[in-house]
């Protein structure tokens, strides 16, 4: 995969974006075929406290399926180590809450629409960190959730595949 290294320029509108720090170690991409890897990606509040990230982000997605299908296959989804610091401050509001409000606004849909045609193969989610800080009741408690890790297979959207919930021994 060519590595690419710009993350002078992912500051730079991360900051702009969200008045937040956004660091990344390496996005490597495959344009062949058709792969993304994203490593040690770290978004910081603008005091320096972590508020979310991950080690690693692996996406495969396989052209050649997507076009027989008509939908978006990827093979595998990947993410390691994710973690969410999240904060309610004394006033009430969290940190997430702010985070999300620091995008753009679209219009929203006059219609809803159906999802878009997808299958992932195989998608993991491992060794997950998710922490809750309440500063909203006076004395600040924390708790947390770790490790977190999930394992799907055939996640679809696609209504000729319907939906077969199996247990895996």
């Amino acid at each position: 995969m060519g590595c690419v290294r710009h993350d002078g320029a992912y500051r730079k509108r991360g900051r702009q974006v969200t008045d937040r720090h956004l660091r990344l170690a390496i996005v490597r991409v495959n344009p062949l075929l058709l792969k993304i890897e994203v490593k040690n990606f770290r978004l910081m509040e603008a005091d320096g406290s972590p508020l979310l990230g991950f080690d690693r982000l692996f996406v495969d997605l396989e052209l050649a399926k997507s076009i027989m299908r008509v939908a978006l296959t990827f093979a595998e989804i990947r993410l390691e180590a994710p973690y969410v610091e999240a904060v309610m401050f004394p006033t009430g509001r969290m940190n997430i809450v702010d985070l999300l409000d620091a995008f753009p606004k679209g219009e929203p849909a006059k219609q809803p629409s159906k999802p878009p045609r997808l299958l992932v193969q195989h998608a993991v989610v491992q060794h997950s960190l998710v922490s809750f800080t309440d500063q909203s009741r006076g004395a600040t408690q924390k708790t947390a959730a770790q490790p977190v890790d999930v394992e799907l297979h055939d996640i679809t959207t696609l209504p000729e595949r319907g939906l077969e919930l199996r247990e895996r021994g």
